[in-house]
């Protein structure tokens, strides 16, 4: 898995994801409103089990179980929104 690149996502305050034991983590943070946004997960994570771990109540996710391959579309309705997504 990639380190943390400000350039991986610049619309958001922080995005990133790491091994944890057999699952991986992603975080998210932004501080404005978002609409549509695409959170770029490695291919090698397309299909596995997504579950939500944290959210603030303004991300918006679509109803998925698994990652797609074209990665997460999220909508953030205020300024700010967090998420932290475990996949295996």
């Amino acid at each position: 898995m990639p380190n943390f690149s400000p350039l991986d996502d610049p619309e958001a305050t922080a995005f990133f994801f790491h091994q944890q034991l057999d699952s991986h983590v992603v975080y998210f943070d932004c501080h404005k409103p978002l609409k549509n946004h695409r959170l770029n997960l490695p291919l090698s994570l397309t299909g596995k089990a997504l579950t939500v771990l944290e959210k603030t109540p303004s991300v918006i996710l679509p109803k998925i179980s698994r990652v797609p391959e074209e990665g997460i579309c999220i909508d953030v309705d205020t300024d700010s929104g967090f998420l932290v997504l475990k996949i295996d």
